[in-house]
């Protein structure tokens, strides 16, 4: 049947996946994810929730759940480089 034939197929398809999706050494494609992060948390600052969590942390939110479902990376120099470049210019 479908649910037995989509059962089968789930475990496979995730199977041929490597995780992170964003590998560390893919600087672009890192920069891309954090800058569209931050782009999302300024949008839903507009939102009542948004508002009232503020953008940065919407946006620390979203990087958070991007790198604990495997999407984004635990650790690359990208991130040294935010916290030692960007995050000092930001306060």
């Amino acid at each position: 049947s479908l649910a037995a034939s989509a059962a089968k197929a789930g475990p496979q398809l995730l199977g041929h996946l490597s995780f992170p999706l964003v590998k560390p050494t893919d600087e672009w494609s890192l920069w891309f994810a954090l800058i569209a992060s931050a782009a999302a948390g300024i949008q839903l600052e507009k939102t009542q929730i948004g508002a009232a969590l503020s953008a940065p942390l919407v946006t620390m939110f979203i990087t958070l759940c991007l790198a604990n479902t495997g999407i984004l990376p635990t650790a690359t120099p990208v991130y040294s480089a935010v916290n030692r470049i960007i995050v000092p210019l930001a306060v």
